[in-house]
């Protein structure tokens, strides 16, 4: 779960984490209209879910973070984490060791020519 949890602070969770997002957020104001409209009251009555600017991740009105419900339900101990607490792994996200496994050149080692 720790790890899942660093995995969605990161870009690449935030990337992949979206698709869930966008779909449960439609589902969320399908059910809202739906509730709307047969209720034909004039105030919101669904929970205000708010955007954290510097994650973009959602927020409930206590500010707490919220994932997506089919990811809690996959993952149950993610509901339980502590999305305030700065993040133990400071600015290396994903590698121990803080370097890339990428490496970009074109060198062949077993090429060598001169």
């Amino acid at each position: 779960a720790d790890a899942l949890g660093r995995h969605f602070r990161s870009e690449a969770g935030r990337i992949c984490i979206k698709p869930l997002l966008d779909e449960e957020m439609l589902e969320r104001q399908r059910q809202w209209q739906e509730e709307r409209l047969q209720q034909n009251i004039a105030q919101n009555m669904a929970p205000q879910m708010t955007l954290d600017p510097a994650t973009g991740y959602p927020m409930d009105a206590s500010g707490n973070y919220s994932l997506p419900a089919a990811l809690l339900q996959q993952y149950p101990a993610l509901a339980q984490m502590n999305w305030s607490a700065p993040d133990a792994g400071g600015a290396m996200e994903d590698d121990l060791s803080g370097r890339s496994s990428f490496d970009a050149s074109d060198y062949d080692e077993t090429e060598e020519t001169g």
